[in-house]
């Protein structure tokens, strides 16, 4: 019994004759046709596609479909999910630092300018002499500058903990500006307030009887705190963001 040829096919055409011309078994259908999934006839005929056609890549319409039959098919497949960034676990703690960092120099400064003022406005007139006031004014001004930038420390922590790359550029120039400021701060302090503070102060030594070493001794260890107190307190964090947040797997991973 001879076999009979494909009822897809033709009638009086037999099998298809191997040749260059007769397209390879399991290649895609020319033009991107897929070939028939309910047993109709194919798109032209010659010889019937095989069944296996969803490793071709290729949907019902000749959309793209199937994974992983091409490149890229897996972004088509349902239910895939890309990988999750990379995250930088400096960046993170960098910016729950800041938030921690600032809102506690938000509130200390507060208290400064609030407490100075309130001095300010509790002394008598003639004991407000224009010396005391300039120095009351001074201090207010860089604690203020203090709290602003201690503001912008918990907006920039908030964006550094989510790895946002403006954020991190953001830490950098605030860095650099802290850094300027703590420089200004301990020249001020060095410069003018300190001197000009030890000043009143011997004098109102003087007015009570005389100095008293004692007293001389705390006020010197005060005096250098006042100057270099600001690179153990707030000067390594800006530092130490510099050096973190430069890092190249840092930036990686904010990109």
């Amino acid at each position: 019994m001879s076999e009979q040829p494909p009822s897809g096919l033709p009638a009086g055409q037999g099998w298809p004759e191997p040749g260059p011309a007769a397209d390879p078994p399991g290649a895609p259908p020319p033009g991107g046709a897929s070939a028939p999934l309910d047993g109709a006839s194919p798109p032209h005929a010659g010889y019937p596609y095989p069944p296996a056609q969803a490793a071709w890549g290729y949907g019902p319409g000749g959309e793209p479909a199937g994974y992983p039959a091409y490149p890229g098919a897996a972004i088509h497949m349902p239910g895939y999910a890309a990988p999750a960034p990379p995250r930088s676990s400096a960046a993170k703690v960098l910016g729950i630092l800041g938030i921690i960092f600032g809102s506690l120099i938000t509130f200390g400064g507060g208290l400064q300018v609030g407490c100075i003022a309130l001095v300010s406005s509790l002394q008598v007139p003639g004991a407000k002499g224009p010396e005391l006031m300039r120095l009351m004014q001074l201090q207010m001004g860089i604690w203020g500058a203090m709290v602003v930038m201690s503001i912008a420390l918990i907006v920039i922590g908030v964006g550094v903990t989510r790895h946002r790359e403006v954020a991190r550029k953001a830490m950098l120039a605030w860095s650099v500006l802290a850094l300027a400021l703590i420089a200004g701060r301990m020249a001020t302090q060095a410069f003018v307030i300190v001197p000009h503070s030890a000043q009143i102060q011997r004098e109102a030594m003087e007015r009570q009887g005389g100095p008293n070493p004692n007293t001389e001794q705390v006020l010197k260890i005060s005096q250098a705190w006042a100057i270099y107190g600001d690179l153990l307190v707030w000067a390594p964090y800006p530092i130490l963001a510099l050096i973190l947040l430069s890092r190249a797997r840092v930036r990686d991973c904010c990109s």
